[in-house]
């Protein structure tokens, strides 16, 4: 039941917001002179790793890889949820595609892999989204960053996590990226007038706050 409801998640969020979308806001978000921040478990690894019995250890390398990038933008970790300014959850919304489905950006073989076991599902493919939230905002996110690439089980690496990674935080804080400020702007008038034309926008969002909630 749980792939089946990421599976419509994942396709609907493709329909509505499209490939070239790589973040988006919430109206009345900011950033602006935030450091200290939190990464909390990250969401849907189950799913995509379920026959792999490795769970932990890809939770453990994500979490990892999202600290260690934003330390390097002058970001401050704190070990304390209640602490920080910024909390950070790492979602894998995981979709079906045919086993013969490769991406182009796909991770080189040479790079280091995690032990993923011989009978991972090969068409149960995952896209990453983190989500930046601002504690007392009220919203479930404030701010979200997207990897443009899939990934599946037989080919997640170490390497990989960091790029994916590295795409979908490449422009927070969204405020040093003034251009792709006023972008997400405009993505944002565009997506709620595609949201008003689907019907099952409701059912959908209702069912997405229900997995994001469960998750804290």
């Amino acid at each position: 039941m749980k792939i089946i409801l990421f599976s419509l998640l994942a396709a609907a969020a493709f329909f509505q917001y499209g490939c070239s979308v790589t973040q988006e806001m919430q109206e009345n978000a900011s950033f602006e002179g935030l450091v200290k921040f939190y990464v909390e478990n990250p969401v849907g690894t189950g799913e995509l790793f379920f026959q792999t019995g490795n769970v932990e250890n890809v939770d453990a390398v994500l979490k990892s890889a999202i600290s260690e990038y934003l330390k390097g933008k002058g970001f401050d970790e704190v070990s304390q949820k209640s602490d920080a300014q910024i909390i950070f959850r790492p979602l894998l919304n995981a979709s079906y595609r045919q086993p013969e489905f490769e991406d182009s950006r796909s991770i080189n073989s040479t790079s280091q892999a995690l032990p993923i076991g011989a009978t991972a599902a090969s068409n149960l493919y995952a896209t990453l989204e983190i989500q930046a939230i601002l504690p007392n905002s009220g919203d479930i996110w404030s701010w979200r960053g997207f990897s443009p690439t899939m990934m599946s089980a037989t080919n997640f690496t170490t390497a990989s996590i960091k790029e994916q990674v590295a795409w979908c935080l490449e422009y927070f804080p969204p405020e040093k990226n003034p251009s792709r400020l006023e972008e997400i702007r405009e993505k944002r008038k565009e997506s709620k007038i595609k949201a008003e034309e689907n019907p099952f926008k409701e059912v959908l969002v209702k069912e997405r706050e229900k997995r994001e909630k469960a998750s804290q």
